[in-house]
């Protein structure tokens, strides 16, 4: 095998094993094993482990750059389409799940065990292009279209309740994980756009748009991150219930 097919291999198995174990829980002999070779082998293409850990975190990268996706999101952005970003936002994140999810659950790892500055570089939303959604919604935000709420937080509430959804469904694999990832991204998207979205009557009462939108929030928040709180999520049928409480809210 010739050296950069060697590297490759030698990443792949790395990958497999780093997702699973972590970095602190890896050995470069089971990496070897893996990949049937040497140990010494590992070492002549990667100076020591952590260097081959950042060669997975770049291969990753690399990939995600070349899907363009991110033109996408900017495009959108650009058209003060906020629609079709919020929709773009909750489909690449539950994607990036979906076609990589070993290298999802290695990012998983990467934060718990404190390599902070690798899953950032590894994260499927990098850090330069949420500020960018950011600072479009607080753009959209002056301009009346979106509602006046913290930025960040609306941000956060595309990209985790995203993120919620696909880590229960690609990484813990539940069962109860049913509905299809296009009907889940439509049903969100209408979602976000119902809550974030101030429609002609809320942009002529602002502080009307807050309080629905801030509701809004507080019942997406509810919903899916009930665990940030310290509390059991509540039955599946009281949570549908509240949603469906503020479907007809305009």
């Amino acid at each position: 095998m010739k050296g950069p097919e060697r590297r490759a291999q030698i990443i792949e198995e790395a990958t497999t094993l780093f997702s699973q174990k972590g970095f602190s829980g890896t050995t470069t002999k089971e990496i070897s094993t893996a990949a049937g070779i040497n140990e010494a082998l590992i070492f002549k293409h990667f100076e020591n482990k952590e260097a081959l850990y950042r060669a997975v975190i770049h291969d990753y990268v690399e990939r995600s750059r070349r899907d363009g996706w991110h033109d996408d999101i900017r495009d959108c952005m650009r058209r003060n389409a906020d629609t079709d970003l919020f929709r773009k936002l909750i489909s690449y994140v539950i994607e990036a799940y979906r076609v990589e999810p070993v290298m999802q659950r290695l990012v998983l790892f990467a934060i718990l065990e404190g390599y902070h500055e690798e899953a950032d570089r590894a994260c499927h939303l990098p850090k330069t292009l949420q500020r960018e959604v950011i600072e479009y919604i607080a753009r959209r935000q002056k301009q009346g279209k979106i509602a006046p709420m913290d930025p960040t937080a609306a941000f956060q509430i595309l990209f985790g309740m995203a993120r919620s959804y696909a880590i229960a469904k690609y990484v813990y694999k539940l069962k109860e994980m049913k509905a299809s990832d296009a009907s889940v991204e439509e049903e969100f998207t209408h979602f976000a756009v119902r809550a974030l979205v101030l429609n002609p009557r809320q942009r002529r009462g602002t502080r009307t748009g807050a309080l629905i939108s801030g509701t809004l929030s507080v019942v997406l928040a509810w919903m899916f991150f009930p665990h940030h709180q310290g509390r059991k999520p509540a039955p599946l049928g009281r949570r549908i219930s509240l949603s469906n409480r503020y479907q007809n809210v305009s």
